[in-house]
């Protein structure tokens, strides 16, 4: 019988530091969902914010290169599928009218090549291990008028960040905005590159 006893609180023993151990690991568990929700949280709020610059920069590059337009970028942030998504729309100010949606669909393809060219300097600026980008025919539908206004805004952002831009063209008005104009002259299997002045 002593025996049995023996056994019995050994085995209730053993059943309350297993209880101690389910109550403390619950605990954790709590503090990491706490952990997590605040992470989610945090990382909602610097989308949400980055929205927001994304869309300053593209406002502020369209509004600086097609002024004759009255161009905005909205961003509308909601949540698809208990995720943050964020969608970016145009929007034209056209006096009585306004003309609003995909940049591609209702504004065609200089404004969206611009809007494009200007989200690939956003996912670089600040990046201070990265000072250069290489673009290859980035503008190609931008209109002719639009050149110096699209060459000195980039310049203007490249300046500010401290980012070099190799831009391969054929549009020769941006020749008046490089630093160091180069033009590709084909020689039988090669390509020699000869400094403009």
């Amino acid at each position: 019988m002593d025996r049995l006893q023996g056994r019995k609180e050994a085995v209730q023993a053993r059943v309350t530091t297993l209880e101690a151990k389910v109550t403390e690991a619950d605990h954790q568990i709590d503090v990491q969902m706490q952990v997590v929700t605040l992470l989610q949280q945090l990382l909602d709020m610097l989308i949400r914010t980055k929205a927001k610059d994304v869309s300053a920069l593209l406002t502020d590059g369209c509004q600086s290169i097609f002024s004759d337009m009255k161009l905005t970028v909205l961003e509308e942030v909601g949540v698809e599928r208990n995720k943050v998504s964020v969608t970016f729309e145009t929007q034209e100010d056209k006096g009585e009218r306004q003309i609003r949606g995909d940049v591609v669909d209702s504004f065609g393809g200089g404004v969206a090549a611009t809007q494009g060219m200007l989200l690939r300097l956003y996912t670089v600026l600040g990046k201070d291990w990265l000072k250069l980008i290489v673009v290859d025919e980035p503008l190609g539908t931008v209109s002719a008028q639009y050149i110096p206004s699209v060459g000195s805004f980039l310049r203007r952002i490249c300046e500010s960040a401290g980012l070099d831009m190799l831009m391969i063209t054929h549009k020769t008005g941006f020749l008046e905005h490089a630093h160091t104009p180069y033009q590709a002259v084909r020689k039988g299997d090669a390509t020699e590159f000869k400094r403009l002045e």
